[in-house]
């Protein structure tokens, strides 16, 4: 247990000097000593500082140590080391006033009769003092935006969310959450009554001298066109801009945005141009993209490691400081250049191994041949095979974007852009193949319109199945939209759950997405329907069609997945 150098009030001014001389701690700087009484009680304190204090207003050296004793110090209560609590020494030195980023070095701990216990560096506690001091702001409040925030909230921290969108803030006020996430109403409820707030301008944060803030960018960066496929990254950019002219020394910027690579590296050269700073001085920047799937965000901060970058190693070290709260696995990565890549090279071959499974399943439809099968005994067994299963084609913000950032410049051919470019066709080639069965004046069911179904969201953004419902819809009487998650007055041709039951004139089911509840809803309704025909297009094989054939009383089933169609009727001559 480490009790620091210790004088008394009677020492003389040399016994001082050489008490100043000795490292309170081996491995920590000198120039500190605890200064007491004749009885061993703590009176004060004596720094270098307050040396030259001393000599700046005396011509002569003090006779004793009770002339530049430093009587108004920081200290704690406590019988052993453990007892010290980081809040306690917090505290203390904001009674006072001081907002520096450490006012004082050491810390000593007193007993019940003011004799030391033990003497803290405030250094071990850097962490706890910016948990307690520092501001964060989370820039905004979509997916990414929003459960980074109720992560960051639920830490313990206090968090600040910025968005322009005032119908979107007042719904987070009361507690009400845009998104789709299990338990992120809970969450965000329970953020807001203890240490998460909402703003529309990030000039209406509080300035505080020695406080330094962190500004996490979670802003779209959507396609400009799908003619160029570039991203569009002005409003970013512009945001950046005007950050710069609001910064304070000491700031930290946090890009979580998924951003073409390099942008990073121009944003610094940005603000060091317009401010005259130097990076991982004077601020610092952090890339650490967002690497979650919308539904298990919150659980996935938390599980999934962080890619952390940085612009320098001071930055890198904001950045593993922000995150050691937020996540049980820390990925540090030797430049902001490489986090940036990390993001995009995870998505695109996401999107060209499924481009492989949809192919796959266009060459398996020449025959017939069910592609699932096909899939499961090339993989089974067998660790060099791990083909996906296809899908209806590969939608949603991420993946039908990023792909297009992995590319390079004048080089002709892509392999990666020529998956993304095939996947887009998909939902064409599922129309033209439905088409073949749909007759004239059906009425049917589109079932599952977010993007994906596993895990539930109600995003629609890029949503295959909103492609499909729109290319086949004019060769219906009536096509309605049925999803588990989505409202369906939230949906162009939405039909509630109570609604399907009353419906019996049904003759074309399509389940365009995977949630788990779509399979009880479709043979439920389906079995209902009171046709002679009826057309299933089942593409995530969710349902037992020979089994639904034999409960229904159709006449005629065509049940059509993504490779083969089978066609089932029943004898009814009798």
């Amino acid at each position: 247990m480490n009790r620091g150098v210790l004088v008394k009030l009677s020492d003389t001014f040399p016994k001082l000097l050489a008490a100043l001389s000795i490292r309170s701690f081996s491995n920590r700087p000198s120039g500190f000593v605890v200064v007491t009484n004749d009885d061993e009680q703590v009176v004060g304190v004596v720094t270098d500082a307050d040396v030259r204090k001393f000599f700046a207003s005396h011509t002569e050296s003090p006779s004793t140590v009770s002339e530049i004793v430093n009587r108004d110090f920081v200290w704690v209560y406590g019988k052993q080391k453990e007892e010290v609590n980081p809040i306690d020494i917090a505290r203390r030195i904001s009674e006072r006033g001081w907002r520096t980023e450490h006012p004082v070095r050491f810390v000593p701990v007193l007993d019940e009769g003011f004799r030391l216990v033990h003497l803290v560096d405030t250094y071990d506690f850097q962490h706890e003092f910016r948990r307690m001091r520092d501001q964060i702001v989370v820039v905004g409040l979509g997916y990414v935006g929003l459960t980074l925030l109720l992560a960051i909230g639920q830490s313990g921290r206090h968090v600040i969310g910025i968005d322009n969108n005032q119908e979107l803030l007042d719904k987070l006020r009361i507690g009400q959450s845009p998104i789709y996430e299990e338990g992120i109403d809970e969450a965000l409820q329970a953020c807001i009554a203890k240490n998460t707030y909402f703003s529309s301008d990030i000039t209406e944060i509080t300035v505080r001298s020695g406080v330094s803030r962190t500004f996490i960018i979670c802003l779209p960066t959507p396609l400009n066109n799908f003619a160029d496929k570039k991203l569009d990254i002005s409003s970013l950019m512009e945001f950046a801009r005007d950050l710069a002219n609001q910064l304070q020394q000491g700031d930290t910027i946090v890009m979580r945005s998924t951003v073409p690579v390099g942008t990073g590296r121009n944003i610094v050269n940005e603000i060091e141009g317009i401010r005259n700073w130097i990076v991982g001085h004077d601020f610092y920047f952090v890339q650490a993209p967002e690497r979650t799937v919308e539904g298990k965000a919150l659980r996935e901060i938390l599980d999934l490691p962080q890619v952390i970058g940085g612009a320098t190693a001071a930055c890198l070290e904001r950045g593993l400081d922000l995150f050691q709260d937020l996540s049980r696995v820390l990925l540090p990565v030797s430049s902001i250049e490489v986090a940036e890549i990390v993001k995009i090279a995870g998505n695109a071959f996401r999107d060209y191994t499924f481009a492989f499974a949809n192919y796959l399943s266009l060459f398996a439809s020449q025959y017939n041949v069910d592609v699932n099968e096909v899939i499961e005994k090339s993989n089974y067994g067998y660790p060099r095979s791990t083909i996906p299963l296809p899908s209806p084609g590969v939608g949603g913000p991420c993946l039908t974007k990023d792909p297009y950032l992995l590319h390079i410049e004048d080089h002709v051919f892509s392999p990666i852009q020529v998956a993304r470019q095939f996947n887009e066709t998909i939902p064409q080639e599922i129309c033209k193949l439905l088409e073949r069965y749909i007759e004239v004046e059906s009425c049917g069911l589109c079932i599952g319109m977010a993007f994906k179904g596993e895990p539930p969201t109600k995003d629609i953004r890029n949503s295959t199945g909103i492609e499909i419902y729109s290319l086949i819809a004019k060769k219906f009487r009536e096509l309605h939209q049925w999803d588990a998650v989505i409202d369906h007055r939230d949906l162009s041709k939405g039909i509630s759950s109570e609604q399907l039951l009353a419906v019996k004139n049904l003759n074309f089911f399509a389940i365009l997405n995977n949630h788990v509840v779509n399979s009880i809803l479709a043979k439920s309704v389906i079995i209902r329907q009171q046709t002679s025909k009826m057309v299933l297009f089942d593409p995530w094989r969710l349902l037992d069609d020979k089994a639904l054939f034999d409960n229904s009383q159709f006449c005629q089933m065509t049940y059509i997945s993504m490779s083969h169609v089978k066609v089932y009727e029943r004898n009814v001559s009798n």
